[in-house]
């Protein structure tokens, strides 16, 4: 195993001090977070304000897919950096009541331009590729069973 990575799909609140903590290092200077939240608005035709999410996803192959990213970014990092940069990467699954944490990301490096390029290309990556589907739970009495979100970057579900 490897004690520079930790990526785990989580049933459980996330923790930002937990995520810190496993990165921080003495050999770097820079801490790179991103949080992602739950926000009231989901920028749709409903104008209904979002009550929480529900996540779902294919969890081994998720796993896989997110430490393959991980392992395929960090590769590109010179030599020095690799030895020295630890990342953590939480998704929550399940529901996620507004203003609550869905994924964390963290990256501690020695220069803080290679940490915060790597929390955005991981961010983007999982995105993109991972199997991490999003129930959006609306307010409103219109919407009662919620919608599955259409805004996903997943290049299967992109149109030509």
């Amino acid at each position: 195993m490897n004690q520079k990575i930790s990526i785990k799909l989580s049933r459980e609140n996330l923790s930002i001090d937990e995520a810190k903590k496993f990165v921080s290092s003495p050999n770097c200077g820079a801490i790179s977070i991103f949080i992602g939240t739950t926000r009231i608005n989901e920028n749709d035709s409903t104008n209904c304000h979002v009550h929480s999410l529900y996540y779902e996803a294919y969890d081994q192959m998720a796993l896989n897919m997110m430490n393959k990213i991980v392992m395929d970014i960090l590769s590109e990092q010179n030599d020095d950096d690799q030895s020295n940069i630890k990342v953590y990467v939480r998704h929550k699954i399940g529901h996620v009541p507004l203003g609550e944490t869905s994924i964390i990301i963290a990256v501690s490096s020695p220069h803080r331009l290679a940490g915060h390029r790597m929390v955005m290309e991981i961010l983007n990556k999982i995105k993109q590729t991972v199997p991490i589907w999003k129930k959006i739970q609306f307010d409103s009495k219109d919407i009662i069973d919620g919608k599955w979100s259409d805004k996903s970057e997943a290049f299967w579900l992109q149109q030509s």
